[in-house]
């Protein structure tokens, strides 16, 4: 019940009302960390963070291992500029209950957020020796190799989640993106062909043309571009755009102008399109 509530009064655009509303349930559920908690989740999404933090450490103080409500405390403090103090309480409940796990992930994602990434590397990797087939571990490590260049490890740890069957859509575009990075095309190619889903089949589609121009197979990436485009008319602008992109990285700077008049012709005054075209005008000697 308290989660559903909290879930309703979060969307709730007046945050002052939704508060208001919030601070009935301490009074009749006071001895419970769930309304507690509740309360300092709205009062934090209405950036009452002081109130929030001194909320969430109530309902720490009734139950110690608490990841959710450790992690909204961390967010609070961390809005005040006091996250050094957050954290450094974190790891002395770490230390008296080493075997939570989750309590490591709040410490190690918290430090990830705040772009700590040699910190939050150590906690991930201290969590991946302590559980080494929680996908939830192995999915932030794989993204903070993917930031950090490495990509040999960044492979390996998204082949296992692949395994773990883990994001499977996400987990394969990155596995397309990391080999078309290293221009074996046709590896990339058998990943981004296994991306479904609205967030990243689009993406998908639009790298594999990429790809089939990087292999010089530029009729193949236009047809594939504008075939894409006949069926998805919401997303006619960026598809333009996608294959003004592809002939500009082949130098096609005229085909590239003809793509985008005739995109302005359907699409008239777009700022995007007109920007594009105004930069490949400059390619071509056209500055006027």
């Amino acid at each position: 019940g308290f989660l559903l509530v909290t879930n309703i009064l979060r969307r709730e655009q007046n945050k002052a009302l939704a508060l208001t509303t919030i601070k009935r349930l301490p009074s009749t559920h006071g001895d419970q960390p769930e309304a507690l908690y509740a309360h300092a989740v709205i009062a934090h999404a209405a950036e009452r963070h002081q109130e929030a933090a001194e909320l969430a450490a109530r309902a720490i103080g009734m139950r110690a291992e608490w990841p959710g409500a450790w992690a909204l405390y961390v967010q609070a403090m961390a809005a005040q500029e006091k996250l050094d103090d957050a954290l450094e309480e974190l790891g002395g409940v770490i230390e008296r209950f080493p075997q939570n796990i989750r309590l490591r992930v709040v410490l190690a994602r918290s430090l990830m957020e705040q772009q700590r990434y040699d910190a939050a590397n150590h906690q991930f990797e201290e969590l991946l020796r302590l559980s080494p087939d929680d996908a939830e571990v192995i999915y932030p490590l794989a993204l903070l190799a993917l930031n950090a260049r490495q990509e040999e490890s960044a492979r390996r740890y998204l082949l296992r989640l692949v395994e773990l069957k883990h994001r499977p859509d996400e987990v394969r575009f990155y596995l397309g993106q990391l080999e078309e990075s290293e221009q074996r095309f046709d590896a990339a190619a058998q990943w981004y062909r296994q991306v479904g889903g609205d967030q990243y089949g689009l993406e998908a589609q639009i790298r594999l043309a990429v790809v089939a121009a990087k292999r010089g197979e530029l009729d193949v990436a236009r047809a594939q571009l504008q075939q894409l485009r006949s069926e998805r008319r919401d997303l006619s602008v960026r598809l333009y755009l996608a294959e003004g992109e592809i002939l500009r990285e082949a130098g096609e700077y005229l085909l590239q102008m003809g793509v985008l008049d005739g995109a302005l012709q359907e699409h008239p005054g777009d700022s995007d399109l007109l920007y594009a075209r105004a930069l490949t005008a400059e390619r071509i000697d056209r500055v006027d």
